[in-house]
């Protein structure tokens, strides 16, 4: 099938022999055009998403503390009138609030707590024998210190 069928309907006449049933025109299978570009469109989406490594934000709902970055301030989520955009409160010095509309991309949320671990891990300690001596260090003219290579004595 060429550019122009869906178009015209049929195929172009040209100099080329062509047989004459492929010039009547015949009506093309919408749902097989829209089948193909939703998938041409779908891959197109997955390459994309797979080369700049996107990823989707959780939603946020009605009294997250936010923080925006294009303003650098925090505020609260007042709405959601669309899918991925949000209406933030920022508190002000005067007497109403400002409200603001950003995309979600724009919005960290920062109420979350961050865990961490409750156990403390002790750091190693090393237990020197008392036959090992401590390697002599060498101060070159320079003022670098040489240190001689550990060998193994085995």
């Amino acid at each position: 099938m060429g550019i122009s069928t869906p178009v015209m309907g049929r195929r172009i006449r040209t100099t080329v022999p062509v047989h004459p049933d492929n010039l009547r025109p015949r009506i093309p299978d919408t749902d097989l055009i829209q089948a193909k570009e939703h998938k041409y469109k779908q891959a197109m989406k997955d390459n994309h998403d797979r080369s700049h490594r996107v990823k989707d934000l959780p939603p946020l709902s009605t009294g997250d503390k936010v923080y925006i970055r294009d303003t650098k301030r925090t505020g609260t989520v007042v709405s959601k009138p669309q899918s991925r955009s949000y209406v933030v409160r920022l508190p002000s010095t005067h007497a109403t609030d400002t409200k603001v509309r950003r995309n979600r991309s724009a919005l960290v949320q920062v109420d979350k707590p961050i865990q961490r671990p409750t156990t403390l891990v002790q750091p190693a300690t090393i237990t020197v024998p008392p036959d090992i001596q401590p390697a002599k260090t060498v101060t070159t003219r320079s003022g670098r210190v040489s240190k001689p290579p550990v060998k193994l004595n085995l």
